[in-house]
């Protein structure tokens, strides 16, 4: 079960990470959006498998190798979701951004609440969840508000 804990940092960290630089800086990238996210997207994947890997190391009770490779695959999954319409040059891409991680978050949640047995049942967990990833999007529509 010490596997599942970094798969969830690594997925909720995809999922928030990516959207909040798409709200970030959207509007500042323009049409270098999809690089600039693709470029993110892998460089935040490949720095939290390391984190993951030094991590493990650093308590000595589980496998390195395969706890980071777990939290950076899944940050590298939980990025997919909010990236997915600017792959598809989707107009609106913040919100549609939002949209597609709001409902990862959800089935997320809910998943991991089944899975975990956790305190509270599902809906408590996919409801935390999509305010993780509201509390996210505002934060990154400010910022990029300010940046721009």
């Amino acid at each position: 079960m010490k596997w599942l804990r970094g798969v969830v940092l690594g997925l909720d960290d995809g999922l928030v990470t990516t959207l909040v630089t798409i709200m970030t800086v959207s509007g500042v990238v323009g049409s270098h959006l999809l690089s600039t996210m693709i470029g993110v997207v892998a460089a935040s994947a490949i720095s939290m498998g390391l984190g993951g890997y030094a991590a493990a190391r650093s308590v000595a009770d589980q496998n390195e190798w395969m706890a980071g490779l777990s939290t950076g695959g899944a940050f590298l999954i939980g990025g997919l979701a909010p990236l997915l319409p600017v792959v598809l040059h989707l107009s609106y891409v913040q919100w549609w951004s939002y949209a597609c991680t709001a409902l990862v978050a959800l089935l997320f949640g809910w998943i991991k609440a089944r899975y975990d047995n956790e305190a509270g049942g599902a809906l408590r967990s996919a409801l935390f969840f999509l305010a993780i990833v509201t509390a996210g999007t505002l934060a990154g529509v400010l910022i990029g508000v300010a940046l721009h």
